[in-house]
């Protein structure tokens, strides 16, 4: 897949959810904090070659959530293809951790992807793309990542469905175990899920910071052909954080 394919499905690939491998059930992660904000560099998997920046920043309150992710080309992609992907979801903190109300995905080519949760109706609508019901918990592309640092490791298949941002699709998520990661934003001993369609495709792994409230320190991406994006925590900041 080309750079500017792969630079597209940076964020995007990270709507996922769910079949564990075994793996001991430990203790539930802590909440995430009232709010922070991470800073990454994104560099293609062989030889860190950067193609850009993200930041994700989030707040929330008893009641509601806004979560946002920017992710902005720099050095020569930059100047061969200026690209800047926006996502944004808003929502409720409910009993299972986040529900979202809307959900924006935009990749700066003036074509924004919108969703609309309607829960009462339990249908989500698509500014391009079918309506879907909502059955249970749904998340999307964005606040899957932070739904995923409420959860606790599991030892059992779970399936989540997730709005991309054109349609709901189900998801699930598979926890590795445990793994030392080591980043310009330090060292860490981190949970790592891997993530796929339930129908298959493209893969996406996370690694979840212990000591860091389960944030997504580390993201990558592996393409159907093996091309490889990683999105590399270089600072993470957020409220409760030990200094």
């Amino acid at each position: 897949m080309r750079f500017a394919a792969w630079w597209g499905v940076v964020l995007a690939a990270v709507a996922a959810v769910a079949a564990v491998a075994a793996v001991a059930v430990a203790a539930p992660l802590p909440d995430l904090p009232l709010h922070g904000r991470i800073r990454y560099v994104v560099v293609r998997g062989d030889g860190n070659f950067e193609l850009g920046r993200a930041i994700h920043e989030w707040q929330r309150d008893g009641k509601h959530y806004v979560l946002s992710s920017t992710t902005q080309a720099t050095g020569l992609l930059a100047l061969l293809k200026p690209a800047k992907i926006v996502q944004r979801s808003e929502g409720q903190m409910a009993d299972g951790g986040l529900r979202p109300d809307t959900f924006l995905y935009d990749r700066g080519d003036g074509d924004a992807e919108r969703v609309h949760f309607d829960w009462e109706a339990k249908k989500a609508t698509f500014r391009q793309g079918d309506p879907a019901a909502l059955e249970g918990q749904v998340e999307d592309t964005l606040s899957m990542f932070y739904q995923l640092s409420l959860l606790p490791p599991r030892s059992e298949a779970m399936v989540i469905p997730v709005a991309t941002g054109r349609k709901v699709e189900r998801y699930k998520f598979n926890w590795l175990g445990e793994e030392p990661v080591a980043l310009k934003a330090g060292r860490f001993d981190a949970w790592h899920v891997r993530i796929v369609p339930v129908t298959g495709g493209d893969t996406t792994e996370v690694w979840l910071g212990k000591s860091v409230a389960g944030l997504p320190i580390k993201i990558r991406f592996t393409d159907r052909k093996g091309g490889v994006i990683e999105q590399l925590a270089e600072e993470i900041d957020f409220e409760g954080k030990q200094k």
